[in-house]
């Protein structure tokens, strides 16, 4: 099967424009563009409004996420560029040359300039650059745009918004044929008052130990998306998969508290951490709502493995339920209470993922002779210094 693919860009409007690619596992080999168009002048004036004063247009190209940027896949370059180009679309390209690239330039953002920003990169490069923005001052007057261009390793958003590929995601800005929508955020408070926003996922347990593993172990931090399903053996063979929780939640159409022993927890708003994986049904990135997903720790490693692995078959909105699982709908702030933590214990059992940020709940604990409690909020559109939103199909 031909893992090789041509979308048109433009089509109806610029006609001879095209782009080829190539599929290589779940990463993106090589980009081809195919301009067989003439200059018309009357197009590109069409395209004026995408110069307004009053909006930046900003490119972030986080070169190191997926496989990294080489002469072959390097989209900006070979697609983005050329056709901004030819549009005469004035826009300014960030390309990341470190870890602290992406805040250091959302710090110096403007709070009182509009800005439409397309990440070349996985979810993370979105969630460092929200989570960085200059402090609020007043309720924001301002907005910030993000189109997500999937170009890591699982782009669980752009999958979830059916965003498939760069190209597509690229056209649907181009062509002004997109919707724009709020963006629902969150917001993860630890003991220690440390806050993180986040829009896809935080998880303790196995997925925390998941994502921890396959990011600062050098064996599987050098593999794309192929490197989840290898680090969960490791995991599911050696670790100590049991976290007591208690949580308390405040939502009228839910129980007042919840407590078990979990294998797997995570708090979701996408339905897909990757392509092909959906382990929350029914999230959906656009509503202002969270998934609590959790699998005991009751459960053989076999049973585990078997619930883990479904998210491979499940489809948008399907059920979730059965022995051993928790799968919650929640619409309001509550309380993630940790009910044990012991310095006998080893520390990934208190591993935590935060889209992508990483921490230990070990490093962030003030009071050792109380219990834990780790705050889940619902952010507003005026808790952050721009009104930020999503544009999707």
């Amino acid at each position: 099967m031909s893992n090789v693919f041509t979308r048109s860009l433009l089509d109806g409007i610029y006609p001879g424009i095209s782009a080829e690619y190539e599929l290589e596992g779940s990463s993106f080999k090589y980009f081809k563009l195919k301009d067989n168009s003439s200059k018309n002048d009357v197009v590109i004036q069409s395209f004026k409004h995408f110069n307004n004063n009053d909006t930046q247009i900003i490119i972030i190209d986080s070169i190191k996420s997926g496989i990294g940027r080489n002469s072959e896949n390097d989209f900006y370059q070979i697609v983005m560029k050329p056709i901004l180009n030819k549009l005469e679309i004035s826009h300014l390209y960030l390309k990341t040359d470190n870890s602290h690239s992406i805040a250091d330039f959302a710090q110096k953002l403007d709070i009182n300039s509009n800005y439409t920003i397309s990440f070349l990169s996985g979810d993370t490069s979105i969630s460092e650059l929200i989570n960085n923005l200059p402090q609020r001052i007043h309720s924001p007057s301002r907005t910030i745009e993000i189109i997500p261009i999937p170009m890591g390793s699982a782009n669980a958003l752009a999958n979830s918004l059916d965003l498939t590929d760069p190209i597509q995601a690229f056209d649907l800005f181009l062509q002004k044929s997109h919707q724009i929508s709020q963006f629902p955020l969150y917001k993860i408070i630890f003991p220690n008052g440390k806050e993180t926003i986040f829009f896809i996922i935080f998880s303790m347990a196995f997925h925390a130990n998941l994502l921890h593993l396959c990011t600062l172990d050098e064996h599987y931090s050098k593999l794309g998306v192929e490197r989840f399903r290898l680090a969960s053996d490791e995991i599911l063979k050696n670790y100590n998969l049991n976290l007591n929780l208690k949580l308390s939640i405040k939502d009228l159409s839910s129980p007042p508290t919840i407590q078990s022993n979990f294998a797997y927890f995570a708090i979701l708003n996408t339905p897909k951490l990757e392509a092909t994986y959906i382990p929350s049904p029914k999230s959906n990135p656009l509503n202002n709502e969270l998934h609590i997903l959790g699998y005991s720790s009751a459960l053989s490693e076999e049973e585990l493995t078997t619930d883990i692995l479904k998210g491979y078959n499940l489809k948008k909105n399907d059920d979730l339920n059965g022995n051993g699982i928790l799968y919650h709908a929640v619409s309001s702030d509550f309380d993630i209470i940790v009910e044990s933590i012991s310095n006998k214990d080893s520390r990934y059992m208190f591993d935590t993922c935060c889209d992508g940020i990483l921490d230990n709940l070990n490093d962030m604990i003030t009071d050792t002779h109380t219990k834990p409690i780790i705050k889940v909020k619902f952010l507003k559109s005026d808790d952050l210094s721009f009104n930020i939103k999503i544009i999707h199909k």
